[in-house]
Parts: structure tokens; C-alpha cells; sequence
């Protein structure tokens, strides 16, 4: 029997062998017949086993690519960066949580879309890019964006993560301009400004730093340090290395200070300069410069004029007081002599030399007053003017002054009222009160036409000033030309004033005497309707215990 016989036929020979060693044919086709039909049966098994085997696998491939690609979405689903999966053409086919949020749309409206729907600027190339987009609600975002190619179930995709920078660049922009007002405002100052930090490098200044050190600006790019700033900015005329250094050591010192502190300092170029430092908590310090050399002139040339203003008032108090003296002592002879003639006291003489005399009475007397006045606003400018102070009743003092300008008064046919009563006793110069009220009532008829009022009244504050106020019915002076009136000399002119003669001496006087009082003097005034002068004292001018009547209603 052959050797290379299939070991199915051999069998089957085998089994169809008679005893005799020959060989059964009919049951031998039998046999193959069988087993060939029993081959089918298992083959057909087989294919079928293999058919189950192979769909098994299939669903478990199935299951490890669903159970995979849930296990991938929830991964991508909690993180906080926005992630969209799309297909190499861009569109998309899974959005997560944060995208979502971020753009403003569902996943299930961006699923199927193509991504440049939603993100119009987007450059498809892989790596990172900075786009800008619109969230569905219009609003302007500005997004950091990263593009990359990848592969899923042996299929090209497309992953986009997004960053959401809108607040970021908002703020860096805010910050920027912040930044950028403060830089503008810095270079308009006048100082100049750095900041320093410990190890002594220069960490910020501003443009001004470089006028006022006299320092090129390439210069402050190159040398960010305090020394190379102190060497060129403050010592560059000294060509003693010992002098530089000991000025250098100076200025490092002072800068170098704990505490704020300011001080000027002169340069080697004979400059003055105003410097303040502030020291930082993080240490190092921001000092300003300010070239101040200019107000120092000023300032020196304030002080001479000052010092020359000074010395011509106190030389002209010094004349007036003494022409004053000077001029009083004949003047009462003048005066004395006048009455003499005119009572005919050595012996009657003619009716029109009395005449005479009494003018040069009248005039005398006037001639004194000016210069009494002059006296009396010399000491006060130099300070001398003393008061004699003693408790007065301030309403008779306004009654004596009322009858001795009545005469005037009455030549004019002007009528004086007063309405002052209940005004408390007060703690004044007499003489001096005496004065100020005939200076006012006497500018009052002097400046009202014939046939005018004057009004006296009076009042308290609600803090208990004594207020009086005199009020006319004369021709009145603009309200521009009231703080002229206030002054020494001066006189309001005007076609109302041009008959009306004096040496402006008046009103200054009341303001004044009023002031060594502690009080004022408060002028209201329109041309052709009148002037009142409001004569304030302080309440602590009047005596205790007093009240005035009105304020008791």
C-alpha cells in the first residue's frame, strides 16, 4: 500500500478489506461515500462555528469601540477647555460642555455644521492661532485656538480645543490703557520720576527724568543704573575724582534713606534741584527731580523787591508820622490864632476879616483831621496803632456821631433816621468806634443830594455779630469799582463823583480800625440808587449778659 495515501482513504481501504486481504469494491464506495459526506457535515459545522465565532467578535469590537468612544466624550466632556471633533473637512461631530458654553450654541446645533460656521477666522493649519469669533448672543470673543489632526477607528479627524480669552484680553487692554494714560500723564509732569530697585538698576522712569538730569534718552537705555545717573546727571562738570565721588556718596546716601523725605540739592553745574523719594515695601525707592533753579531766582528777586517794598513803607510811615508832627504843631497855632481874630479877642476887628478867619478855621480844622487821619493810618500800617479798649455803649457812640454830623446834614436838607436800639454795650476803642461811624455818615451826606435819606439800623448775626449798617440814598458807585473804594488814596471817579472832593482816606480808615477789632467792613453799592456800609463786630467784642430784644421773640 502506497505510503503517501491519505490517511481518510487509508482508513476507509482498511475497513473494506476482506480476510483474504482482497478488497470489498462495493463497500470501499460505500465507505468513501460516507465519509465524504461526513467531511460536508463537518465542514459545514465548521464554516458555521466560525460564522458565530467571527460575529462574536464583531460585537465585542463593536462594544470596545462604543464603550471607547463614550469613555473619550466623557473625558473631553469635563475638561474646561472647549473641544470639537470634526472630520478632516471640518465638519463637526461632537461638541463638549465648555465649547458649548463658550460659543453660545448646543452641541446639537453644531453637530453637522462645518466649523468656519462658528468660527469664521479659522486658518486650518495645525498648531496654535488666535482668532476672533461671535458668541450667539453677540457679544465679541477672542479666542486662543489649537487645530490638530488625529485618528479614531482607523478614520481621519480634526480636534479643535478652544481657550475662551475674551476677559483676559479685556483686561490686559484695560490694563494697557491704564497703563498707557498714566505713561502720558507721567511724561507731562514737570519732575522727573524713576524707580529704583534694591540692587540699584533703574526699573522705570518717565521722559522728564532726562531734561532735568540733562540725560540723553539712549543714554537711560543704555545705563539703567542710579550710579551711571548720579555720575552723568549731577556730577558732570567735576573733574576732581576725590569731589565727584564725595558728591556721588552724598546723593546715594540721601536716596538711599528708610523713610519719604525731600530736600534740594545744587549740581556741579550750579543747578537746584528739588528731590523727593518715596521708599517701596518690595524695596528700592521712586525719587522725583524737580529743576527748580529758575524759582530759586524768582523767589530770590520776590524777596529782594520784598525786603525794598518794605523798607519804602516803613521809610514812608517814618515820613508821614513825622510830617504829621511836623505839620500839627503850627497848624494849632494856625488854628488858635484863627479863633482869636474871629471872637475878637485882642480888640474888634472888621466883619470881613472874622469872615476870613473862620475859614481858615474851618479849613485848619479840615487840614487836621487829614492829617490826623494820615497819623492814625501810618501807625496801623506799621503795626503801632494801640487800643484803649473799654466797655462803651455802642448806641450812644452812634447818637454823638449822629448830632455832630447833623449840621452838615441839615445844610443839604438830608434827614438821618436811626432805628439802633438794643445794642449791647461792647468792649472797644471809643476814639476809634468814634471814627469809623463820622467816617461813614460823613462819605454818606457828602454823596447824597439834597433833599436824600440816610437810615441807621442794626442787627446781630445768628453767631452774635454786631452788625451796623448805614444806608444812603446818594449817587452810589458800580459794584467793580467797591474794592477801589476800600483802598488807601483812591477815589471812584466817575461823572457822579467829579464835585464830590477827598483824599480816599475815608472808607480804608473804617476797614482798618475795624480789623484791629476783629471785624469788617462790607460795602453793597449801585450807581444812582444808593451805598450801604455794613460795620461789623465780632460777638466776642460784646459784653457778656447782654441780649438784643429781638432775639428774644
Amino acid at each position: 500500500m502506497p505510503e503517501t495515501l491519505h490517511p481518510l482513504l487509508e482508513r476507509q481501504l482498511r475497513r473494506a478489506q476482506n480476510q483474504d486481504g482482497t478488497i470489498d469494491e462495493a463497500e470501499l464506495i460505500k465507505l468513501v461515500d460516507g465519509a465524504y459526506r461526513e467531511g460536508d457535515a463537518n465542514a459545514a459545522r465548521s464554516r458555521h462555528a466560525t460564522k458565530l465565532m467571527s460575529e462574536e467578535m464583531l460585537e465585542l469590537n463593536r462594544a470596545l469601540e462604543e464603550e471607547a468612544e463614550e469613555t473619550f466624550r466623557a473625558i473631553i466632556s469635563g475638561v474646561d477647555e472647549g473641544v470639537i471633533l470634526a472630520t478632516p473637512d471640518l465638519q463637526v461631530e461632537f461638541a463638549n460642555n465648555a465649547a458649548e458654553n463658550i460659543l453660545g450654541y448646543a452641541s446639537d446645533q453644531m453637530v453637522g455644521n462645518t466649523l468656519r460656521h462658528f468660527l469664521p477666522h479659522l486658518e486650518q493649519h495645525s498648531g496654535e492661532q488666535s482668532i476672533t469669533a461671535t458668541h450667539s448672543n453677540g457679544t465679541e470673543l477672542v479666542l486662543l485656538l489649537t487645530l490638530s489632526p488625529i485618528s479614531r477607528s482607523t478614520k481621519p479627524h480634526v480636534i479643535c480645543i478652544l481657550k475662551d480669552m475674551t476677559e483676559r484680553y479685556l483686561r490686559e487692554r484695560e490694563l494697557k490703557a491704564t497703563s498707557d494714560r498714566l505713561r502720558a500723564v507721567l511724561d507731562n509732569v514737570s519732575h522727573g520720576i524713576m524707580m529704583v530697585d534694591q540692587a540699584g538698576e533703574i526699573t522705570a522712569w518717565n521722559n522728564r527724568i532726562c531734561d532735568v538730569l540733562h540725560l540723553e534718552p539712549e543714554f537711560m537705555e543704555q545705563h539703567q543704573t542710579l550710579e551711571a545717573a548720579l555720575q552723568h546727571g549731577v556730577a558732570p562738570q567735576l573733574e576732581n575724582n576725590a569731589a565727584r565721588t564725595e558728591l556721588i556718596d552724598y546723593w546715594r546716601e540721601r536716596l538711599s534713606a528708610k523713610q519719604p523725605q525731600s530736600f534740594e540739592q545744587h549740581t556741579s553745574e550750579g543747578r537746584t534741584l528739588d528731590v523727593s523719594t518715596q521708599p517701596l515695601r518690595t524695596g528700592g525707592f521712586v525719587a522725583s527731580f524737580a529743576d527748580i533753579s529758575d524759582r530759586k531766582e524768582i523767589e530770590s528777586e520776590l524777596r529782594a523787591a520784598k525786603e525794598a517794598a518794605e523798607a519804602a513803607s516803613h521809610m514812608k510811615s517814618e515820613f508821614l508820622a513825622n510830617m504829621s508832627h511836623e505839620l500839627r504843631t503850627p497848624l494849632n497855632a494856625v488854628i488858635g490864632f484863627s479863633e482869636a481874630i474871629e471872637q475878637q479877642i485882642m480888640g474888634e476887628v472888621p466883619d470881613i476879616y472874622r469872615s476870613y478867619a473862620g475859614d481858615i478855621r474851618t479849613s485848619g480844622h479840615h487840614l487836621l483831621s487829614l492829617i490826623n487821619d494820615l497819623l492814625d493810618l501810618s501807625k496801623i500800617e506799621a503795626g503801632k496803632f494801640d487800643l484803649e479798649e473799654e466797655q462803651v455803649n455802642l448806641g450812644n457812640i452812634i447818637s454823638v456821631c449822629r448830632r455832630l454830623i447833623e449840621p452838615t446834614a441839615e445844610a443839604k436838607n438830608i434827614t438821618i433816621t436811626k432805628d439802633a436800639a438794643y445794642l449791647p454795650p461792647v468792649w472797644v476803642d471809643e476814639r476809634a468806634m468814634r471814627q469809623v461811624f463820622l467816617n461813614v455818615l460823613s462819605n454818606a451826606v457828602k454823596f447824597t443830594d439834597p433833599g436824600g435819606e440816610i437810615a441807621i439800623t442794626s442787627s446781630l448775626s445768628d453767631v452774635g455779630e454786631i452788625i451796623v449798617s448805614i444806608s444812603d440814598t446818594g449817587i452810589g458807585m458800580a459794584p467793580e469799582d467797591i474794592p477801589r473804594a476800600l483802598q488807601p488814596f483812591e477815589q471812584v471817579s466817575s461823572a457822579h463823583t467829579r464835585g464830590h472832593a477827598g483824599t480816599g482816606l475815608g472808607l480804608p480808615m473804617v476797614a482798618s480800625l475795624l480789623h484791629l477789632h476783629g471785624g469788617d467792613v462790607r460795602v453793597e453799592s449801585e450807581l444812582g440808587k444808593g451805598t450801604t456800609v455794613h460795620l461789623q463786630l465780632p460777638s466776642t467784642r460784646a459784653m457778656p449778659g447782654y441780649v438784643q430784644v429781638a432775639m428774644l421773640d
